[in-house]
Protein backbone atom coordinates (compact mmCIF):
# COMPACT_ATOMS: atom_id res chain seq x y z
CA UNK A 1 0.00 0.00 0.00
CA UNK A 2 1.23 3.64 -0.95
CA UNK A 3 3.68 4.73 1.43
CA UNK A 4 3.34 1.98 4.38
CA UNK A 5 5.62 -0.21 6.09
CA UNK A 6 3.40 -2.40 7.96
CA UNK A 7 2.03 -5.92 7.54
CA UNK A 8 -0.32 -7.15 10.14
CA UNK A 9 -1.51 -10.71 10.51
CA UNK A 10 -5.22 -11.34 9.91
CA UNK A 11 -7.96 -14.01 9.78
CA UNK A 12 -8.51 -13.93 5.90
CA UNK A 13 -11.11 -13.25 3.97
CA UNK A 14 -12.29 -10.91 1.60
CA UNK A 15 -14.26 -7.69 1.58
CA UNK A 16 -16.20 -5.67 -1.64
CA UNK A 17 -17.33 -8.61 -3.32
CA UNK A 18 -20.46 -7.29 -3.93
CA UNK A 19 -21.32 -3.46 -3.23
CA UNK A 20 -23.97 -4.15 -0.48
CA UNK A 21 -21.12 -5.55 1.57
CA UNK A 22 -19.38 -2.55 1.92
CA UNK A 23 -22.47 -0.02 3.87
CA UNK A 24 -21.12 3.40 4.83
CA UNK A 25 -23.62 6.03 6.29
CA UNK A 26 -22.21 9.21 6.74
CA UNK A 27 -22.51 10.58 10.58
CA UNK A 28 -23.21 14.59 10.55
CA UNK A 29 -21.69 17.23 12.80
CA UNK A 30 -24.54 16.68 15.39
CA UNK A 31 -24.06 12.98 15.29
CA UNK A 32 -26.95 11.90 13.40
CA UNK A 33 -26.70 8.81 10.88
CA UNK A 34 -27.71 9.12 7.56
CA UNK A 35 -29.40 5.80 6.88
CA UNK A 36 -29.61 4.18 3.43
CA UNK A 37 -33.27 4.25 2.22
CA UNK A 38 -34.21 3.82 -1.87
CA UNK A 39 -37.65 4.43 -1.15
CA UNK A 40 -39.68 7.09 -3.21
CA UNK A 41 -38.10 10.61 -1.76
CA UNK A 42 -40.68 12.80 -0.51
CA UNK A 43 -40.68 16.48 -2.16
CA UNK A 44 -43.35 18.29 -0.87
CA UNK A 45 -43.26 20.71 2.16
CA UNK A 46 -38.98 20.73 1.92
CA UNK A 47 -38.78 22.63 5.54
CA UNK A 48 -36.04 25.74 6.26
CA UNK A 49 -35.33 28.57 4.37
CA UNK A 50 -32.36 29.60 2.18
CA UNK A 51 -30.37 29.36 -1.15
CA UNK A 52 -28.69 25.91 -0.10
CA UNK A 53 -31.08 22.67 -1.07
CA UNK A 54 -29.86 20.39 1.71
CA UNK A 55 -30.14 16.53 0.20
CA UNK A 56 -29.40 13.18 1.31
CA UNK A 57 -27.19 11.17 -2.01
CA UNK A 58 -27.59 7.42 -1.38
CA UNK A 59 -24.88 5.74 -4.37
CA UNK A 60 -24.16 2.28 -5.33
CA UNK A 61 -21.13 1.98 -7.66
CA UNK A 62 -20.41 5.70 -7.93
CA UNK A 63 -17.30 7.52 -7.03
CA UNK A 64 -18.12 10.65 -4.92
CA UNK A 65 -16.72 13.40 -7.66
CA UNK A 66 -18.22 11.67 -10.61
CA UNK A 67 -21.54 11.24 -9.52
CA UNK A 68 -21.47 15.00 -8.83
CA UNK A 69 -20.24 15.66 -11.85
CA UNK A 70 -23.27 13.30 -13.50
CA UNK A 71 -25.46 15.38 -11.53
CA UNK A 72 -24.31 18.79 -12.37
CA UNK A 73 -24.23 17.78 -16.47
CA UNK A 74 -27.95 17.16 -15.98
CA UNK A 75 -28.84 20.27 -13.82
CA UNK A 76 -27.78 21.92 -16.23
CA UNK A 77 -24.53 23.93 -14.29
CA UNK A 78 -21.32 23.64 -13.24
CA UNK A 79 -19.99 21.44 -10.35
CA UNK A 80 -19.20 24.34 -8.20
CA UNK A 81 -22.71 24.43 -7.35
CA UNK A 82 -22.85 21.10 -5.32
CA UNK A 83 -21.36 21.03 -2.12
CA UNK A 84 -20.27 17.81 0.30
CA UNK A 85 -18.45 16.97 3.45
CA UNK A 86 -16.32 14.06 2.10
CA UNK A 87 -16.10 11.52 -0.49
CA UNK A 88 -17.33 8.23 0.07
CA UNK A 89 -16.36 4.07 -1.40
CA UNK A 90 -17.19 3.92 -4.83
CA UNK A 91 -17.08 0.19 -5.02
CA UNK A 92 -19.92 0.08 -1.93
CA UNK A 93 -23.40 1.04 -0.92
CA UNK A 94 -22.93 4.51 0.65
CA UNK A 95 -25.15 7.97 1.40
CA UNK A 96 -23.96 11.38 2.61
CA UNK A 97 -25.02 14.71 2.56
CA UNK A 98 -24.99 17.34 -0.39
CA UNK A 99 -25.71 20.64 -1.06
CA UNK A 100 -27.01 22.41 -4.42
CA UNK A 101 -27.33 26.21 -4.33
CA UNK A 102 -30.47 27.53 -5.93
CA UNK A 103 -31.57 23.72 -7.73
CA UNK A 104 -34.55 23.23 -9.71
CA UNK A 105 -36.78 21.67 -7.88
CA UNK A 106 -38.85 19.78 -11.15
CA UNK A 107 -35.62 18.93 -12.98
CA UNK A 108 -34.41 17.20 -9.49
CA UNK A 109 -37.58 15.46 -9.77
CA UNK A 110 -37.66 14.12 -12.34
CA UNK A 111 -33.80 12.83 -12.78
CA UNK A 112 -32.93 9.68 -13.16
CA UNK A 113 -29.58 8.12 -13.17
CA UNK A 114 -28.81 4.35 -12.47
CA UNK A 115 -27.98 3.57 -8.60
CA UNK A 116 -28.09 7.23 -7.58
CA UNK A 117 -30.96 8.63 -5.47
CA UNK A 118 -31.54 12.06 -4.21
CA UNK A 119 -33.80 12.54 -0.83
CA UNK A 120 -34.73 16.17 0.24
CA UNK A 121 -34.01 17.15 3.82
CA UNK A 122 -34.11 21.32 4.47
CA UNK A 123 -32.93 24.50 2.62
CA UNK A 124 -30.55 26.43 4.83
CA UNK A 125 -27.91 29.40 4.00
CA UNK A 126 -24.91 27.35 4.84
CA UNK A 127 -23.03 25.04 1.56
CA UNK A 128 -21.74 21.92 3.05
CA UNK A 129 -17.89 22.35 2.92
CA UNK A 130 -15.45 19.76 2.99
CA UNK A 131 -14.94 18.14 6.55
CA UNK A 132 -18.79 19.00 7.67
CA UNK A 133 -18.89 15.68 9.07
CA UNK A 134 -18.31 13.56 12.73
CA UNK A 135 -17.38 10.79 10.75
CA UNK A 136 -19.12 7.54 9.10
CA UNK A 137 -20.73 4.39 9.99
CA UNK A 138 -19.48 1.16 8.08
CA UNK A 139 -21.23 -2.40 7.85
CA UNK A 140 -19.01 -4.51 6.13
CA UNK A 141 -18.96 -8.61 5.44
CA UNK A 142 -16.31 -10.35 5.14
CA UNK A 143 -16.44 -13.38 3.18
CA UNK A 144 -14.95 -16.38 2.16
CA UNK A 145 -13.00 -16.76 6.23
CA UNK A 146 -11.64 -20.25 6.92
CA UNK A 147 -13.92 -22.20 8.74
CA UNK A 148 -11.00 -23.39 11.22
CA UNK A 149 -10.14 -19.15 12.16
CA UNK A 150 -11.37 -17.82 15.16
CA UNK A 151 -13.47 -14.62 14.58
CA UNK A 152 -12.47 -12.75 17.49
CA UNK A 153 -11.00 -8.95 17.88
CA UNK A 154 -10.10 -6.77 19.86
CA UNK A 155 -9.35 -3.22 18.13
CA UNK A 156 -9.13 -0.28 19.55
CA UNK A 157 -6.53 1.90 18.25
CA UNK A 158 -4.92 1.45 14.77
CA UNK A 159 -2.50 3.68 12.73
CA UNK A 160 -4.27 6.08 10.72
CA UNK A 161 -2.82 5.41 7.55
CA UNK A 162 -4.20 7.28 4.81
CA UNK A 163 -6.06 4.30 2.59
CA UNK A 164 -5.61 3.58 -0.91
CA UNK A 165 -8.62 5.84 -2.56
CA UNK A 166 -6.56 8.72 -1.53
CA UNK A 167 -4.16 7.58 -3.73
CA UNK A 168 -6.70 6.81 -6.55
CA UNK A 169 -8.93 3.84 -6.43
CA UNK A 170 -8.06 1.97 -10.02
CA UNK A 171 -4.48 3.80 -11.10
CA UNK A 172 -2.68 5.02 -7.93
CA UNK A 173 -0.46 7.59 -9.24
CA UNK A 174 -2.47 10.38 -8.09
CA UNK A 175 0.40 11.05 -5.40
CA UNK A 176 3.31 11.10 -8.18
CA UNK A 177 1.19 13.58 -10.38
CA UNK A 178 0.79 15.55 -7.49
CA UNK A 179 5.14 15.54 -6.57
CA UNK A 180 5.72 16.95 -10.26
CA UNK A 181 3.53 19.48 -9.67
CA UNK A 182 4.83 20.54 -6.43
CA UNK A 183 8.22 20.75 -8.05
CA UNK A 184 6.89 22.74 -10.67
CA UNK A 185 7.60 19.80 -13.35
CA UNK A 186 3.96 20.23 -15.01
CA UNK A 187 4.78 18.69 -18.29
CA UNK A 188 5.30 15.44 -16.90
CA UNK A 189 1.98 15.75 -14.21
CA UNK A 190 0.36 16.06 -17.09
CA UNK A 191 1.62 13.26 -19.58
CA UNK A 192 1.79 11.37 -16.21
CA UNK A 193 -1.83 11.95 -15.22
CA UNK A 194 -2.69 11.28 -19.15
CA UNK A 195 -0.33 7.97 -20.58
CA UNK A 196 0.46 6.55 -17.65
CA UNK A 197 -1.09 2.73 -17.35
CA UNK A 198 -2.35 0.70 -14.43
CA UNK A 199 -2.98 -3.45 -14.43
CA UNK A 200 -5.66 -2.72 -12.72
CA UNK A 201 -7.71 -1.13 -15.90
CA UNK A 202 -9.12 -2.92 -18.84
CA UNK A 203 -6.92 -4.12 -20.84
CA UNK A 204 -8.36 -1.57 -23.98
CA UNK A 205 -7.61 1.08 -21.54
CA UNK A 206 -4.03 0.57 -21.13
CA UNK A 207 -3.56 -0.23 -24.71
CA UNK A 208 -5.01 3.59 -25.23
CA UNK A 209 -3.02 4.90 -22.73
CA UNK A 210 0.48 3.46 -24.38
CA UNK A 211 -0.60 4.42 -27.70
CA UNK A 212 -1.32 8.02 -26.56
CA UNK A 213 2.60 8.24 -24.24
CA UNK A 214 4.16 7.44 -27.92
CA UNK A 215 2.14 10.55 -29.39
CA UNK A 216 2.23 12.93 -26.34
CA UNK A 217 6.02 12.35 -26.76
CA UNK A 218 5.61 13.86 -30.39
CA UNK A 219 3.18 16.19 -29.18
CA UNK A 220 0.59 15.09 -31.63
CA UNK A 221 -2.27 15.63 -29.75
CA UNK A 222 -5.15 15.82 -31.88
CA UNK A 223 -3.86 12.27 -32.97
CA UNK A 224 -4.13 11.20 -29.57
CA UNK A 225 -7.92 12.68 -28.49
CA UNK A 226 -8.58 10.20 -31.54
CA UNK A 227 -6.97 7.47 -29.08
CA UNK A 228 -8.40 8.72 -26.43
CA UNK A 229 -11.15 6.40 -24.49
CA UNK A 230 -14.50 8.58 -24.44
CA UNK A 231 -14.70 8.02 -20.65
CA UNK A 232 -11.59 9.37 -19.65
CA UNK A 233 -13.11 12.84 -19.47
CA UNK A 234 -10.73 14.10 -17.95
CA UNK A 235 -7.57 12.98 -19.95
CA UNK A 236 -9.64 14.27 -22.84
CA UNK A 237 -9.80 18.07 -20.75
CA UNK A 238 -6.26 17.89 -21.05
CA UNK A 239 -5.84 16.78 -24.45
CA UNK A 240 -8.23 19.62 -26.00
CA UNK A 241 -6.39 22.57 -24.35
CA UNK A 242 -3.45 20.75 -25.61
CA UNK A 243 -4.15 20.78 -28.73
CA UNK A 244 -5.14 24.37 -28.73
CA UNK A 245 -2.07 25.85 -26.41
CA UNK A 246 0.70 24.06 -27.61
CA UNK A 247 2.90 23.55 -24.12
CA UNK A 248 0.59 25.06 -22.02
CA UNK A 249 0.65 22.37 -18.70
CA UNK A 250 -0.38 24.84 -16.47
CA UNK A 251 -3.12 26.05 -18.65
CA UNK A 252 -4.70 22.35 -18.96
CA UNK A 253 -4.39 21.47 -14.87
CA UNK A 254 -6.54 24.54 -14.34
CA UNK A 255 -8.65 23.48 -16.74
CA UNK A 256 -10.15 20.26 -14.51
CA UNK A 257 -12.12 20.52 -11.72
CA UNK A 258 -10.09 22.61 -9.08
CA UNK A 259 -11.16 19.29 -6.67
CA UNK A 260 -9.36 17.33 -8.83
CA UNK A 261 -5.98 19.63 -9.23
CA UNK A 262 -6.29 19.51 -5.20
CA UNK A 263 -6.03 16.21 -4.73
CA UNK A 264 -3.12 15.35 -6.34
CA UNK A 265 -1.20 17.86 -3.82
CA UNK A 266 -3.02 16.13 -1.09
CA UNK A 267 -2.26 12.80 -2.19
CA UNK A 268 1.45 13.10 -2.22
CA UNK A 269 0.83 14.85 1.21
CA UNK A 270 -0.34 11.35 2.21
CA UNK A 271 2.44 9.87 0.79
CA UNK A 272 4.60 11.68 2.90
CA UNK A 273 2.73 11.22 6.17
CA UNK A 274 2.10 7.33 5.39
CA UNK A 275 5.85 7.23 5.50
CA UNK A 276 6.47 9.37 8.90
CA UNK A 277 3.60 6.91 10.55
CA UNK A 278 5.76 3.78 8.79
CA UNK A 279 8.62 4.97 10.59
CA UNK A 280 7.51 6.03 13.54
CA UNK A 281 6.02 2.54 14.33
CA UNK A 282 9.44 0.80 14.16
CA UNK A 283 10.06 2.83 17.53
CA UNK A 284 8.67 2.75 21.35
CA UNK A 285 4.76 3.91 20.16
CA UNK A 286 2.90 6.81 22.37
CA UNK A 287 -0.54 6.44 20.96
CA UNK A 288 -1.40 9.97 21.81
CA UNK A 289 0.32 12.19 19.00
CA UNK A 290 0.03 13.98 16.03
CA UNK A 291 2.61 14.12 13.27
CA UNK A 292 2.67 17.20 9.89
CA UNK A 293 1.24 16.58 6.98
CA UNK A 294 3.66 18.50 5.26
CA UNK A 295 2.70 21.99 3.74
CA UNK A 296 4.32 25.60 3.70
CA UNK A 297 3.65 26.46 6.96
CA UNK A 298 4.46 23.21 9.05
CA UNK A 299 6.69 23.19 11.36
CA UNK A 300 8.65 20.05 12.88
CA UNK A 301 7.16 17.76 15.55
CA UNK A 302 9.97 17.98 18.92
CA UNK A 303 11.88 14.81 19.69
CA UNK A 304 11.81 11.47 18.26
CA UNK A 305 9.31 12.33 15.82
CA UNK A 306 10.62 15.36 14.46
CA UNK A 307 13.75 13.51 13.67
CA UNK A 308 11.78 10.73 11.74
CA UNK A 309 9.59 13.86 10.26
CA UNK A 310 13.14 15.52 9.20
CA UNK A 311 14.69 12.11 7.60
CA UNK A 312 11.06 11.73 5.32
CA UNK A 313 11.33 15.08 4.12
CA UNK A 314 15.14 14.77 3.23
CA UNK A 315 14.50 11.80 1.55
CA UNK A 316 11.80 13.34 -0.49
CA UNK A 317 14.26 15.86 -1.69
CA UNK A 318 11.15 18.65 -1.10
CA UNK A 319 11.02 21.46 1.30
CA UNK A 320 8.19 22.87 3.37
CA UNK A 321 8.76 25.62 0.59
CA UNK A 322 8.15 24.10 -2.36
CA UNK A 323 4.05 23.70 -1.41
CA UNK A 324 3.69 26.84 -2.26
CA UNK A 325 3.25 25.60 -5.62
CA UNK A 326 5.29 28.60 -7.31
CA UNK A 327 4.00 27.71 -11.00
CA UNK A 328 0.28 27.18 -9.62
CA UNK A 329 0.20 28.95 -6.05
CA UNK A 330 -3.43 28.59 -6.27
CA UNK A 331 -3.12 25.39 -5.27
CA UNK A 332 -0.31 25.35 -2.01
CA UNK A 333 -0.96 24.09 0.78
CA UNK A 334 -0.42 24.91 4.42
CA UNK A 335 -0.54 21.63 5.78
CA UNK A 336 -1.48 20.51 9.32
CA UNK A 337 -1.00 18.15 11.31
CA UNK A 338 -2.76 14.33 11.81
CA UNK A 339 -3.28 11.88 14.64
CA UNK A 340 -0.94 9.14 14.54
CA UNK A 341 -3.63 6.64 15.29
CA UNK A 342 -7.70 6.28 15.18
CA UNK A 343 -10.25 5.03 17.06
CA UNK A 344 -11.96 1.93 16.11
CA UNK A 345 -15.49 2.81 17.76
CA UNK A 346 -17.92 0.51 18.95
CA UNK A 347 -16.63 -2.27 17.13
CA UNK A 348 -19.62 -4.96 17.03
CA UNK A 349 -18.86 -8.56 15.20
CA UNK A 350 -22.48 -9.44 13.74
CA UNK A 351 -24.06 -12.68 11.99
CA UNK A 352 -21.29 -15.05 11.81
CA UNK A 353 -22.35 -17.94 9.38
CA UNK A 354 -21.64 -19.64 5.87
CA UNK A 355 -20.46 -17.67 3.71
CA UNK A 356 -23.23 -18.29 0.76
CA UNK A 357 -21.04 -17.52 -2.08
CA UNK A 358 -18.32 -19.41 -0.98
CA UNK A 359 -18.76 -23.25 -0.13
CA UNK A 360 -17.09 -24.20 2.76
CA UNK A 361 -16.12 -20.78 4.12
CA UNK A 362 -17.48 -18.63 6.68
CA UNK A 363 -18.09 -14.68 6.64
CA UNK A 364 -18.77 -12.45 9.05
CA UNK A 365 -20.72 -8.69 9.71
CA UNK A 366 -18.47 -6.59 11.15
CA UNK A 367 -19.77 -2.40 12.73
CA UNK A 368 -17.81 0.41 13.63
CA UNK A 369 -17.31 4.39 13.35
CA UNK A 370 -14.66 6.07 12.38
CA UNK A 371 -13.61 10.22 12.70
CA UNK A 372 -13.31 11.98 9.01
CA UNK A 373 -10.71 11.41 7.72
CA UNK A 374 -10.17 7.65 9.00
CA UNK A 375 -10.05 5.04 6.26
CA UNK A 376 -12.47 1.78 6.93
CA UNK A 377 -10.14 -0.12 4.01
CA UNK A 378 -6.93 -0.21 7.13
CA UNK A 379 -9.62 -2.07 10.04
CA UNK A 380 -10.92 -4.60 7.58
CA UNK A 381 -7.37 -5.41 6.11
CA UNK A 382 -5.89 -5.50 9.40
CA UNK A 383 -8.71 -8.27 10.31
CA UNK A 384 -8.03 -9.70 7.28
CA UNK A 385 -4.21 -9.18 6.75
CA UNK A 386 -4.87 -8.52 3.07
CA UNK A 387 -1.53 -5.96 2.63
CA UNK A 388 -0.18 -5.40 -0.15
Amino acid sequence: MIGIDWNPKGIGGEIKKRPKDFIVEEIDLNGNVLEIETDKANWDNISGRGDQLILKLVKEKWDTLFAIKKLSKQLGFGEARIGYAGTKDKYALTSQRISIWEPDLEKLKQMKIKDIYLYPLEYSNERIKLGDLKGNLFKITIRKIPKERKIEFNLNLLPNFFGPQRFGSGRAITHEVGRKIITGNLKAAVLDYIAETSENEMPEIQEARNKMKALLEDQDYKEAIKICPTQLKHELTLLHHLSENYRDYGGALRKLPRKLTKMFIHAYQAYLFNQILSEYLKTDINYDVEAIIPGYKSEYSGGKLGKIERKVMKKSGITFEDFKIGKMPEFGSEGLKRKLFMTVNDFKVENISEDETNQGFNKATITFWLEKGSYATLVTKAITGEWV
